[in-house]
Parts: structure tokens; C-alpha cells; sequence
């Protein structure tokens, strides 16, 4: 599969092999997409402030969960080696872990604070 995220908010999962797509909506402007292949799960971010899990699996194109914690766009996203977690950062200046599972967050590490700059702009995990 191919991801792609659009301006409008929608998530393109293609198939490469047939050329056809299956589109996700529920956002505003997509910012990151991550995906955790063994559970076949994207996360998506935007910046209407969400990050959204989708089960890639579902027939029905749905967000399996919504977190809704940031208080501004959310600008990466990362999805931890063991498919467990999902952090995000954005323009709050907040990094947040959410567990995949149950979607509640478990952790929020306090703001990035570098002079008058505090804007989380790239995460990744380390295995």
C-alpha cells in the first residue's frame, strides 16, 4: 500500500497492484501518517488538532479511535516498534503517548521549551 494524505483532509490507502484507492475522511488537513503493519493500522495527524487510528482491516473506513488532546495542529506522529503506542507533537508545544488498544493517553511529557519556541515539529521511537 501507498498512503497519501491530502490538503482536504482525506487519506488515499492505494493498492498498487490494481491502481485503486480506499479514502478515509474525518480530518482537516492531513500533516503525518504512520502504519504499524503487524496489526495493519494507520495514525493519522492534522491540523484541525486530532490524531486518528484507523484499522486498515475494517470494511467500513472508520476511525477506531480519536484522540482529541492537542489544542492545536498536530504536526508528527510516530508509532512505537511493537505496534503499542502512538505519540504525537504539534504546534501546542504537547508530547503526548496514546495506547493503540484502549486509546487513552499515558503519557504527556511536558513542553519543549528552546527560548520562545516550544513546537514539537518531528518524533520517533527508539526500539
Amino acid at each position: 500500500h501507498l498512503f497519501a494524505g491530502t490538503e482536504g483532509g482525506s487519506v488515499y490507502v492505494w493498492n498498487l497492484a490494481d491502481q485503486k484507492a480506499n479514502i478515509l475522511k474525518g480530518h482537516s488537513s492531513i500533516t503525518n501518517i504512520a502504519y504499524e503493519k503487524q496489526s495493519n493500522i494507520i495514525a493519522t495527524s492534522s491540523v484541525d488538532s486530532n490524531v486518528k487510528i484507523w484499522d486498515l482491516r475494517a470494511s467500513n473506513s472508520q476511525a477506531i479511535f480519536t484522540y482529541q488532546e492537542h489544542t492545536d495542529a498536530v504536526k508528527d506522529l510516530a508509532i512505537s516498534p511493537d505496534g503499542q503506542w502512538v505519540a504525537s507533537g504539534g504546534l501546542d508545544g504537547k508530547l503526548k503517548v496514546w495506547e493503540i488498544t484502549t486509546g487513552k493517553a499515558v503519557y504527556e511529557l511536558p513542553q519543549h521549551n528552546y527560548g520562545s519556541k516550544h513546537v514539537v515539529s518531528c518524533l520517533e521511537f527508539n526500539p
